[in-house]
């Protein structure tokens, strides 16, 4: 990677015809000039564009993950449980399952008495996979060998209790008993009688929903297998433990995202689990949202890769917008959070003063990049595997580059290292100064 300096063409035309050589002529120039074929995608932000506060609840503020999921299944359309959802299942196998619960139930005359059948022959009949020698997790694997881990547990209920007719949803999440942390956990929520219960039968118990207070320690659901409520532009589900917005439907190339559902709940997350439509190019998310997913699993990563800016209302207090780009607010500082993935020209805010590793990471769309002057520090692998990115503007000054020597001893640098920018195209150019308005830049050799 070549370093430049940018200057204007007309003073660097003085400073090179006047102190370097004085028969550099106007084809010389040419080739040292910075072809930059992207212009800056920089939208105007349209503050008329972001949805206002309704005075919706915020269920992760005001309640626990159990308690905020109950008051989100109270909400959720009628149909919600009908299905297998996500079940792993093939029609052989469920035929074989369905004829054992239609012997299992016989003689039951109610959902109640349906399911404690199916209950107490599931946890008198299936053993816990102690040793974890099959970590298959379906349910035709743990109903034929009566062994299985807790989503065994779970997606056989689910099953089970789709063949007696009772509606029934997955769910993972954390499991907390004695007052230590035990990990992730699958189990159920059964509606029996018009009224939901907690089943977790791999720990053979039972709760009503509404009685928070006997579970909400020891089970945290943080994900359900099923989109809970479906709107004409959105449909809605708990995910990774808040109410998200899961499927974009709308076509038009800016799309709003509401700051509640029917002014009851906040929508706190964004968090696509389908492919978002290819004319969406720009999201505005209200103050309400304050996540796009967890950190190691956004969904726009994987759903909307078309998205070329997303911008963010600016009384939100947890995340911040700037160029398109989004932050997280840490006090009165910012960290990198999100670039969207349909970003060409990526202009980081000038309120960072730290780039760190990964600041940009596998971002396939990403052309030209620049690091604003109020960048004070420069990480290694700042830049990593994207291999489109031809220019990046770095400061002219002031800044101090990172790395390791060979025995992986700290070093510093005033200028980029070969660690710095990792993964980018091979004739990549990295240009000292500011980035172009419209003149382009001439480099001094």
């Amino acid at each position: 990677m070549k370093i430049l300096y940018t200057i204007l063409p007309l003073l660097a035309s003085i400073l090179l015809l006047g102190s370097c050589s004085s028969d550099l002529d106007e084809e010389v120039l040419a080739e040292a000039s910075v072809t930059n074929p992207i212009q800056n995608q920089t939208k105007d932000v349209d503050e008329s564009l972001f949805a206002e506060s309704d005075g919706a609840e915020c269920y992760s503020r005001k309640y626990s993950l159990a308690a905020g999921f109950y008051r989100m299944l109270a909400r959720a359309d009628e149909n919600v449980g009908t299905t297998l959802g996500m079940v792993e299942i093939t029609d052989e196998q469920y035929a074989e399952i369905a004829d054992e619960v239609q012997y299992i139930i016989e003689g039951c005359t109610t959902d109640d008495q349906k399911f404690k059948a199916i209950y107490d022959w599931i946890t008198k009949n299936v053993k816990y996979d102690i040793d974890g020698t099959n970590i298959g997790q379906t349910a035709y694997f743990t109903f034929t060998q009566k062994l299985g881990n807790c989503q065994g547990y779970s997606n056989l209920t689910r099953v089970m209790c789709y063949a007696a007719g009772l509606r029934a949803l997955n769910i993972n999440g954390m499991l907390h008993m004695g007052g230590g942390l035990y990990g992730g956990h699958a189990w159920n929520y059964v509606k029996i009688d018009k009224r939901w219960r907690v089943v977790d039968t791999t720990n053979k118990r039972y709760f009503e929903i509404a009685s928070v207070a006997n579970y909400e320690t020891e089970l945290q659901p943080l994900e359900v297998d099923e989109v809970l409520m479906v709107r004409d532009d959105f449909d809605y589900s708990w995910h990774n433990g808040f109410v998200s917005v899961v499927k974009i439907k709308k076509t038009d190339a800016i799309v709003s995202i509401p700051y509640s559902i029917d002014g009851k709940m906040q929508i706190e997350s964004v968090n696509p689990t389908s492919d978002v439509p290819s004319g969406v190019k720009e999201l505005y998310l209200p103050a309400s949202v304050s996540r796009l997913g967890t950190e190691d699993n956004i969904g726009l990563n994987y759903y909307g890769t078309n998205i070329e800016a997303i911008h963010v209302k600016s009384d939100n207090t947890d995340l911040y917008s700037e160029n398109g780009i989004v932050y997280r607010r840490n006090g009165d500082e910012i960290n990198i959070y999100y670039v969207p993935l349909g970003m060409k020209w990526v202009t980081f805010s000038n309120l960072l003063t730290v780039l760190d590793k990964n600041s940009l990471y596998y971002h396939p769309n990403a052309f030209n990049v620049v690091i604003p002057s109020s960048v004070k520090k420069v990480e290694p692998w700042a830049i990593e595997n994207c291999p489109n990115v031809k220019y990046i503007y770095v400061p002219e000054s002031g800044c101090t580059y990172y790395d390791f020597d060979s025995n992986w001893y700290e070093t510093t640098s005033s200028s980029p290292t070969e660690h710095t920018f990792v993964g980018v195209a091979e004739d990549c150019q990295i240009i000292k100064g500011s980035a172009p308005t419209g003149i382009k830049p001439v480099t001094i050799d």
